[in-house]
This record gives structure tokens, C-alpha cells and sequence, in this order.
């Protein structure tokens, strides 16, 4: 008797429905810099009258493979910027790239690199109105399952102070060394 009742609770267990959960994606790492999938760069500097190509760069990885992940987004933003993380697009303090690409996959990680065309009057946080302040990129990665968010990355725009003349050719005439010119 006792065999019979061993052999019909061994086959329940092997009827009995049961559920695997997958797992959720990690951000492993989360760099700032001016190229592909290029080092950290601190501080972020802008350039006169023209915006600087910086890139969102790392790893996310998944317990499931690398072809469990979808998509990876990135906002990066100044950290005191009305709504944080939900802001809006804003040349001035929040950046949301259209797209991030996804390369070198392999087993459980792939690398994923953002563009991000930051204009030269974007809020500096060095100095100023927004000193006590950072840069933040917060990263979310989308796998078939959920998404999940890592915002570490903490860096300085820096100050900059230039000019441009217009116009760009003004005629002061010709004066000879210690000569005074009219008034104009």
C-alpha cells in the first residue's frame, strides 16, 4: 500500500503544472563620452555656436540571452529640471535621444550606444544658477518581459564664454602705431 501512494504522489508531481519566471534585464554599466561606445568623459564640454555629439554608452545584460532584450532608452538630464526623469524635451536641460543602437552581443550582455546632439547653451552645472546640481542620464532597458531603470551616471557641463561679432568684418581703418581714430 504504501508503494501505490508513493507512485501516485511522484506522478502528481510530474502532472502539476508549473511557471519559470523570466528574468529581468540589468543596466551593467553606464558611461558619458564623445564617441561609440568610448570611455567616460568628465567634465562635459560644449562648443561656441554649435552643438557636441555626446554618446550614452555600457552594457545591459539579461539572465535569458542577449536576444531577450528589445530596446534600451535613455533620457539625460539636469538633475534639478521640473518633473526629474519625466521631463520634457528641452535643449536647455532634458534629452531624449530617438534611438540607441545595440552591437556585440554575446551570451547575457550586449552593448548599447545612445547619440545624444547636446546644443552650446545647454545649462551648465559647474558654476552659476545650477551649480549645486549634476548632469544625469537615467538608462531603461526593455526585455520581452518588463522594463528596469539604473540612473547612476552623475557629471558636469562646463561653463563657456565666448562671443561672436557681428558682423564679422568691421573696418576700423588704418591708424599708425600710438594714433587716435574719430569717434564712430
Amino acid at each position: 500500500m504504501n508503494r501505490f501512494w508513493l507512485t501516485i504522489f511522484t506522478l502528481t508531481l510530474l502532472i502539476a503544472p508549473f511557471s519559470v519566471k523570466a528574468a529581468e534585464p540589468t543596466v551593467s554599466s553606464v558611461r558619458v563620452g564623445v564617441s561609440t561606445n568610448g570611455p567616460n568623459v568628465s567634465p562635459l564640454n560644449l562648443a561656441p555656436n554649435s552643438n557636441v555629439n555626446l554618446y550614452v554608452n555600457g552594457t545591459v545584460s539579461d539572465a535569458d540571452g542577449f536576444s531577450d532584450i528589445l530596446s534600451v532608452s535613455v533620457v539625460f538630464y539636469r538633475s534639478g529640471v521640473t518633473n526629474g526623469v519625466d521631463c520634457s524635451s528641452d535643449k536647455n536641460n532634458c534629452y531624449r535621444p530617438a534611438n540607441c543602437n545595440l552591437s556585440n552581443g554575446n551570451g547575457n550582455e550586449i552593448d548599447y550606444s545612445c547619440q545624444i546632439n547636446v546644443a552650446y547653451f545647454a545649462d551648465p552645472t559647474d558654476a552659476g544658477d545650477y551649480a549645486a546640481e549634476t548632469w544625469k542620464a537615467r538608462v531603461r532597458v526593455t526585455d520581452t518581459t518588463v522594463s528596469v531603470d539604473n540612473d547612476t551616471y552623475n557629471n558636469e557641463i562646463q561653463s563657456m564664454l565666448a562671443i561672436a561679432p557681428t558682423p564679422s568684418n568691421i573696418n576700423f581703418g588704418n591708424l599708425n602705431l600710438d594714433a587716435i581714430s574719430n569717434s564712430v
